[in-house]
């Protein structure tokens, strides 16, 4: 991993120097402000390559409206996502899914019940915000069990032109609404 040395401030305006290990540039300063440590100087040790560009680097932000990400079966999900990067990514596609899969003991089963591909050859970054509506089906419902578990996620998927995938998922539960007990009254006829 490459290797870079930094001049920063604290918060009392107390001069840092040092050197740290980090895949970027922008790596090495998330990990300064990680120490409260405000960059004035970041630079690349002599002899050392970065082992990825700033270009393909990024990750995925999925944001629900439900609130405590439950959903009850008919109901619309509903929320936004986006690349989330310092510099614009070429990208051959970003793909959204909203699924339900299976964990536990045995095969592992998935249902698809949403998918699109909403970016083709184009330049993402984080200014750049996706919606999505899904309408939900009646079943199945979120199961948490010891053997095996039901669980419903959106997954955002993102292909660039050079470098790995980027994927995230973000849960949420389908939950049927509680039946509630009638109203037995006891009167004497």
């Amino acid at each position: 991993m490459p290797t870079y040395k930094y001049e920063a401030m604290d918060a009392e305006g107390r001069e840092a120097k040092g050197q740290l290990e980090a895949a970027s540039e922008d790596e090495a300063k998330r990990q300064l402000a990680d120490l409260k440590l405000y960059p004035t100087l970041v630079t690349l040790v002599e002899g050392r390559e970065p082992a990825a560009t700033n270009e393909t680097e990024g990750e995925v932000e999925i944001l629900l409206d439900a609130k405590g990400g439950v959903l009850r079966p008919g109901q619309t999900l509903s929320g936004g996502y986006r690349l989330n990067t310092a510099y614009p990514v070429p990208v051959k596609r970003m793909e959204l899914s909203v699924l339900w899969y299976t964990m536990g003991k045995g095969d592992t089963d998935e249902g698809v019940i949403h998918f699109e591909t909403v970016a083709e050859n184009q330049e993402l970054d984080a200014r750049r915000a996706f919606a999505f509506s899904v309408p939900l089906p009646d079943a199945p419902w979120s199961y948490d069990g010891k053997i095996v578990k039901i669980l419903w996620a959106v997954r955002v998927r993102v292909f660039p032109v050079s470098g790995a995938e980027i994927a995230t998922e973000e849960g949420f539960r389908l939950i049927p609404e509680r039946a509630t007990p009638k109203h037995v009254s006891a009167s004497a006829e």
